[in-house]
């Protein structure tokens, strides 16, 4: 099957040659195997609808024709191709994947209620058990509900394509102002080509590349390449952005698709210099690191980009890493977490500092089909709210990136394959530059959060004021180690968390499934309810605790932290005694892992730390529990499922206190 290669908006566009000459299906086929592995996508899909055509029976060949088309955005034929697939009569179940395809398809088209069907029954009667296609299709169902509700409400801006000038009918993206009047953005474009479009040979292969745009009057002119050194034969060199503090042009460069590291070149006065690779905890080998922005925050350089690196959310993930000036290097990065990163792909971040808002594209969060745009308000980088859609007009079904905002200049600028770009092929095929003028104030977003007027993170004079924010963290039946009399645990809570997140589903159905009518809508609102104003708000709570904690510790004042534990009636008192202290431990365990280990040096096994951390442990086990909660197993529904009983599985921080640090205990 075919990698879906629009995550890095690198689409390399070469046209099919000439062949018209009669093949067999099996030629055919090779060819466009061979024209893939070129990364010639559009020869790929000529040559399968060749195969496809001369044996209309062989079903994988138009299922590989198909995914042929949907690399190329071409979403009207390949949804054509697909439903041929699954509505054949020959069709074996290995081919059931058409209908999951079918519904994308149907989704980027705007057919939000046919997608909707089609992504149901996928998931109800064709996936695989734990297969991602089965979880992307109940999200993309969601996503599907999410966009019929809101695909009136059209954000009030004017979208503008940047210009022909700009804008080729090949790819065109990422683009950012480098000042006020020079336009910088990565290009794939070609110039010896006859009026058919057909490429001059010389140029099959051609890479991306670093362009710049001139502006004269409101016309982006005098297109060329930006630097020669931003363009090589033998790797595509882009997603550019400009560092003005540091004077750094950052990048990636990429010697194949999904194989990118980031660098930066920094301007001299006179031109740029030789390109530098960010370190290797940054650039980790055998892993794709791609699409660097750096913006200001807290007065230090901070790197976002995207990446499939280890210990991420999903596919493609945010991270970031702050510039260390003591070391002169960046940190380790951290990921984003849980609001921004998901089962599936977040790329091009953007942060804006004046506003502390964090702009990103994904695949997965509820939106209208592809790739959205988003925005995260945060507390902290390690603290951001969930995101918002920028709503219908910036968004669409088609895919919609590397969105930037510029409040000097007045403007927004993004990417999109939407219909009425400069197209070759398809009215889909090919990404092209689009931007709006920034209105005052910002143009209104759907389900936005009300602005937050308090400080980044709140600044604390006294470790006690950590008093008013005590997080409280709720647990899953029986976690972590069920069945276990053990009163350790290696688990972090973190997990603990996301798995109770995957039970969202499992939680709103056993509890709604014999309710019904207003019943059935007040309990499925009580789980919706109790997931985002509690589990949910548990986790950011924790996170803003932690970041507070973290910088009273460098200051060196010392806490001592009082956990209690709660468990609900379903066993006995020693049972669950032991696991309230596990999960005690897991809340321990978390801030031993806390972003990277930065709590690390201050827990009770670091060796002669400044300031320190000490735990007073309170197991009630089930003995606070509501004697109103059932205790009954075999009642599920309300001794597990509901909101009473998944209220007395939680942990809460009771106070923080300040006590002498080891020095002071020295003396």
């Amino acid at each position: 099957m075919w990698v879906k290669k629009v995550l890095m908006a690198l689409l390399p566009l070469v046209f099919a040659t000439n062949l018209v000459w009669a093949q067999s299906p099996q030629q055919w086929s090779r060819f466009a195997r061979e024209s893939a592995e070129q990364g010639d996508l559009f020869a790929t899909a000529f040559y399968y609808k060749k195969a496809a055509q001369a044996d209309s029976a062989n079903l994988s060949v138009w299922l590989e024709y198909g995914d042929a088309l949907r690399i190329t955005n071409d979403y009207q034929n390949a949804e054509a191709v697909y439903r041929y697939v699954f509505e054949h009569p020959l069709r074996t179940s290995d081919l059931d994947v058409s209908l999951y395809w079918q519904a994308k398809m149907q989704q980027h088209l705007g057919m939000y209620e046919e997608a909707e069907v089609n992504f149901t029954s996928y998931a109800n009667y064709y996936s695989e058990s734990g297969s991602f296609s089965k979880a992307d299709a109940i999200q993309q169902r969601k996503s599907c509900q999410w966009a019929i509700q809101h695909i009136a409400d059209t954000v009030d801006v004017e979208v503008k394509n940047i210009g022909v000038n700009s804008n080729s009918n090949y790819a065109d993206f990422g683009g950012a102002l480098l000042n006020d009047t020079t336009l910088i953005f990565t290009s794939l474009r070609y110039l010896k080509k006859d009026s058919s479009m057909v490429l001059h040979k010389s140029e099959f292969g051609e890479r991306l590349k670093i362009m710049k745009a001139v502006k004269r009057d409101s016309t982006w002119i005098s297109i060329a390449l930006l630097d020669s050194m931003f363009y090589k034969k033998d790797r595509h060199i882009a997603n550019a952005s400009y560092y003005e503090p540091n004077k750094w042009l950052v990048f990636s460069q990429c010697p194949s698709y999904g194989n990118c590291k980031i660098y930066y070149s920094k301007w001299n006065g006179a031109s740029f210099e030789e390109p530098e690779e960010f370190p290797d905890n940054i650039n980790l080998e055998g892993f794709n690191t791609t699409q660097p922005f750096v913006a200001t925050i807290d007065g230090a350089p901070t790197l976002f980009f995207s990446s499939n690196r280890p210990q991420g959310k999903g596919g493609m993930d945010i991270w970031y890493s702050i510039y260390k000036e003591r070391h002169k290097t960046f940190a380790f990065p951290r990921n984003m977490g849980r609001n921004v990163n998901t089962k599936g792909n977040e790329i091009t971040p953007f942060w804006n500092s004046d506003s502390n808002l964090l702009f990103f594209s994904s695949d997965w969060h509820e939106g209208f089909g592809g790739f959205d745009i988003f925005e995260s308000k945060s507390n902290s980088l390690a603290s951001m709210r969930p995101p918002a859609n920028m709503g219908y007009g910036i968004n669409t079904s088609a895919n919609d990136l590397y969105f930037a905002e510029f409040p000097k200049d007045s403007m927004a600028i993004f990417t999109s394959n939407r219909e009425g770009g400069m197209k070759m092929e398809g009215q889909t095929c090919c990404n092209d530059i689009y931007y709006y003028k920034i209105k005052s104030p910002i143009a209104p977003i759907i389900d936005t959060i009300v602005p937050d007027t308090t400080p980044l993170v709140p600044v604390l004079v006294e470790i006690e004021e950590l008093n008013n924010y005590l997080p409280v963290l709720y647990f899953d039946n029986d976690q972590p180690n069920p069945k276990s009399l053990a009163s350790t645990t290696t688990k972090s809570y973190y997990d603990c968390f996301h798995e109770y997140l995957l039970r969202r589903g499992e939680y709103l159905n056993e509890y709604t499934k014999h309710k019904k009518d207003a019943e059935r809508d007040t309990a499925h609102q009580r789980i919706t309810n109790f997931y985002l104003k509690k589990v949910e708000k548990g986790m950011t709570d924790f996170d803003l605790f932690c970041e507070l904690l973290l910088r009273q510790l460098e200051k060196g004042d010392s806490a001592t932290i009082t956990i209690k534990g709660y468990s609900s009636t379903l066993a006995g008192t020693k049972y669950n005694l032991h696991l309230t202290e596990r999960r005690i431990e897991s809340l321990i365990n978390y801030m031993d892992h806390y972003n990277g280990g930065i709590l690390k040096p201050y827990l009770p096994h670091a060796d002669k730390p400044i300031a320190a951390i000490t735990f007073e442990k309170i197991p009630y086990g089930e003995s606070k529990a509501s004697p109103i909660t059932s205790d009954d197993l075999n009642d599920k529904v309300n001794s597990i499922y509901s909101p009473d009983a998944m209220n007395e599985r939680r942990i809460e921080i009771l106070h923080v206190t300040k006590k002498e640090s080891p020095q002071n205990d020295l003396e």
